[in-house]
């Protein structure tokens, strides 16, 4: 199949015309977006370890204050946490709905406080609004604490907020916190001292306060604000802006998260949280305009500023972050494509496995080839195929011939099916992915792909790639693949 700049090492026979394919060489099948009893960010803690949590919030129950590029920060974070040494199943993520005020509450009590002992890591990422609201204790000289905005966060018949997280009440849950380093990183608004020392008080604030507070202080849309104040000794945070900053969010993904990103990317194995907030201050300094510029700010533990974070758990980094300055240079001398190592990405990130199944996994020029997928559970499935050394991702199922890709328990998807009017044959030597992919959320790589007029397939779309990125994200992700190769 022919496909934007290459051909396909399975070609599809058409007994009319139309259509275009890669070669086939792995099938992978992700299957997006069903919630089953297996997924790995199950809260139930069998025994303490390492841990990783990871909020991001761009899809509120007030809409309006809506942030774009919040699952692309939590892909993006997903990836670091595993370049510091965290494995996937450590890795817990609370985004969007989920990410309610109970939920964000329920995750801190039961993976880490119950999930951690004193000789293990914690890592915690927020990505979200913040605000000010006033102060209602008088621990604060600018009279001001700072909230994060859960999901839930609405305003009362009293103009109140309701379901906010206070400053004060982070503190209380990162103390509870038995593990004996803690990093927190917060991609927020005004988050330039938000989690506060317990060491005097039994503190408690009601979670109601202003709104027109907090359409002031945090709630335009694209900007986000929060702050932590005197750090525990066993914690260090890295804030994405001052307390009179605001930092910035785009379809790209968040600013600051975006530099630390191109700090790993870069990093030769040797990365510490100073190294970090310098290379994410330059790069927001690059990339927005003078008046838009925020400066992360880094407190805490002093001893914990020097820590190499690059396999920091004591596990081998479980994932290469391409460094952001050479990615053009070495993509002509990998033997894999950029697409190829995308697909085993998402692969890493799915939650339960698929079994798909293939005339033959190796075949030799002229051979016909075909491919079969029975879905365990309802929901929509998407067909990928990538070769090695190709750079576009074609859509094999849903097609032309099968637009539509919702499918019921025991149903089997068939490539080709009895009618369809083509064949797959192998024409060019070569190894590809085949991958299946299975979701409850609405993803259909054909309908929003990018292909010519009626073609029989599509080229998968950067839309579809960050739909089926969140449903990994959210838990929601099962995937299967195998590898078929013409010789």
């Amino acid at each position: 199949m022919k496909s934007r700049g290459g051909e396909s090492h399975i070609r599809p026979e058409i007994n009319r015309a139309g259509g275009w394919m890669k070669r086939i060489c792995c099938l992978v099948m992700l299957i997006m977006g069903i919630h089953t009893g297996i997924e790995i960010d199950n809260c139930n803690i069998a025994s303490a370890e390492n841990r990783a949590l990871l909020v991001g919030i761009g899809k509120y129950q007030i809409s309006a204050v809506n942030l774009e590029g919040i699952d692309i920060d939590i892909t993006n974070m997903t990836k670091i946490a595993q370049k510091m040494g965290f494995k996937r199943e450590q890795i817990k993520i609370v985004m969007d709905e989920d990410a309610t005020l109970n939920g964000i509450e329920k995750a801190f009590e039961e993976w880490l406080i119950q999930g951690t002992s004193d000789s293990d890591k914690v890592f915690v990422y927020y990505s979200g609004h913040g605000a000010y609201i006033e102060d209602k204790n008088g621990d604060e000289k600018d009279h001001l604490d700072e909230i994060l905005v859960p999901y839930d966060t609405v305003v009362n018949s009293d103009d109140l907020l309701q379901n906010i997280l206070v400053d004060d009440h982070i503190g209380e849950l990162v103390q509870k916190i038995p593990a004996g380093q803690i990093v927190f990183m917060l991609d927020s608004c005004h988050s330039g001292t938000a989690i506060k020392s317990l060491a005097s008080q039994d503190k408690f604030f009601p979670l109601t306060l202003s709104s027109r507070v907090f359409a002031e202080k945090g709630g335009n849309l694209g900007e986000k604000s929060f702050t932590i104040k005197e750090i525990t000794e066993k914690c260090i945070l890295l804030a994405a802006a001052q307390d009179d900053e605001t930092a910035q969010a785009s379809k790209e993904g968040s600013l600051f998260t975006l530099g630390v990103l191109k700090a790993f990317s870069d990093s030769t194995g040797f990365l510490t949280l100073k190294d970090i907030e310098d290379v994410s201050r330059k790069y927001i300094l690059n990339n927005l305009p003078p008046e838009k510029v925020h400066r992360p700010n880094l407190m805490g533990n002093g001893k914990l500023k020097d820590i190499n974070l690059i396999g920091w758990c004591g596990q081998s980094p479980s994932t290469e972050i391409p460094s952001s300055s050479s990615s053009s240079s070495s993509s002509s001398s990998s033997s894999s494509s950029s697409s190829f190592e995308a697909m085993n990405e998402l692969i890493s990130r799915r939650h339960f496995a698929l079994d798909i199944w293939v005339k033959s996994n190796i075949q030799k020029l002229g051979d016909i080839q075909e491919i079969r997928f029975t879905p365990p559970q309802n929901g929509y499935v998407n067909i990928i195929e990538v070769a090695e050394d190709d750079e576009a991702i074609t859509v094999l199922f849903p097609n032309r011939y099968h637009p539509e890709n919702y499918v019921k328990t025991g149903g089997t998807i068939t490539i080709p099916d009895q009618g369809d009017g083509f064949r797959l044959r192998a024409v060019e030597k070569g190894k590809t992915m085949l991958v299946v992919v299975l979701t409850d959320a609405d993803i259909n790589g054909y309908r929003d792909g990018m292909k010519a007029g009626s073609a029989m397939f599509s080229e998968l779309s950067k839309k579809s790639r960050y739909k089926i990125e969140e449903a990994g994200a959210k838990g929601r992700l099962g995937a299967g693949y195998l590898f078929v190769e013409i010789r």
